[in-house]
C-alpha cells in the first residue's frame, strides 16, 4: 500500500492536531494525501471530472484561492508538501498548516532491487517526520524572517501562514497515512507519536518477521 510510504502532521489555528484534512464553511475539503493537497467538493464534481469523486483538483504548489478556501503550499525536504490552507479572517479565520512527506530514508542508489528466491525485502528505516523538516517549515517554506513573526507581524493580525506558524504546538505529532486508512476502514485508532519518535508503519509490521519487528 503505497499509502503506507507517506508521513503527514499538521495543527489548526488554536494549535489542535488534526488528521491533514481542513474543511471550510461552504463545505470545501482540503486533505494532504501523499505529497500533494486533494481538493474536494461534492457540490462542484460533475461526471467526466479528472478525477473520482469528490476531488475536483491537486495542488502541488502555488497560491491558490478556491470558493472560501485560500492555500499556499510549497515542495520541500522529503520530497514533501509544505501546505498553509485556511478561511474568513479576524474573528471568523480558520486554518490548517502541515506537511506531507516521503517518511523512509532515502536510498543510496537508483538500481532496482532483485530478491531471490527465499530471500526477504528489508525496507529502508523509518524516519516519519524528520524534527528538521518541521524546522524548515517553520524557517523556510514560506519566505518568512523570523522578526516577520513576532513584533511586527503579530501572529494575530499577520498573514495566514504567519498565524498559523504562531499556533504550532510545543510537542507536534506525526502519524502515518497508510495506518489511517487501516484504522479508519477497521475502526481503530491511528497510532500518533510525537515528530522525531516514529513507529514504524502497520503495514510494515504486518510483512516483518516477529523477530525483527522488535528490533
Amino acid at each position: 500500500m503505497a499509502l503506507s510510504n507517506w508521513d503527514t502532521c499538521a495543527w489548526t489555528e488554536s494549535g489542535e492536531p488534526v488528521n491533514g484534512v481542513f474543511t471550510s464553511a461552504a463545505g470545501v475539503s482540503v486533505a494532504i494525501y501523499k505529497n500533494w493537497l486533494s481538493i474536494l467538493d461534492k457540490a462542484a464534481w460533475r461526471p467526466g471530472c479528472a478525477y473520482r469523486a469528490p476531488v475536483v483538483m491537486h495542488v502541488h504548489a502555488g497560491d491558490i484561492g478556491y470558493m472560501d478556501v485560500s492555500i499556499t503550499a510549497v515542495r520541500g525536504p522529503q520530497s514533501g508538501i509544505y501546505a498553509a490552507v485556511w478561511s474568513g479572517y479576524d474573528d471568523t479565520f480558520r486554518g490548517m498548516i502541515g506537511i506531507g512527506v516521503y517518511g523512509y530514508a532515502e536510498r543510496d542508489s537508483d538500481e532496482p532491487i532483485i530478491l531471490r528466491r527465499g530471500e526477504d525485502y528489508i525496507p529502508p528505516p523509518w524516519l516519519g517526520v524528520l524534527p528538521s523538516s518541521i524546522e524548515w517549515l517553520k524557517t523556510e517554506a514560506f519566505g518568512i524572517a523570523p522578526d516577520r513573526r513576532g513584533g511586527a507581524f503579530p501572529g494575530d493580525r499577520g498573514p495566514a501562514p504567519v498565524r498559523l506558524l504562531a499556533a504550532m504546538p510545543q510537542e507536534v505529532l506525526r502519524f502515518n497515512q497508510g495506518d489511517q486508512y487501516i484504522t479508519e476502514h477497521y475502526g481503530d485508532e491511528t497510532p500518533v507519536t510525537a515528530v522525531g519518535a516514529p513507529e514504524r508503519p502497520i503495514l510494515e509490521r504486518m510483512f516483518t518477521k516477529p523477530d525483527e519487528a522488535d528490533k
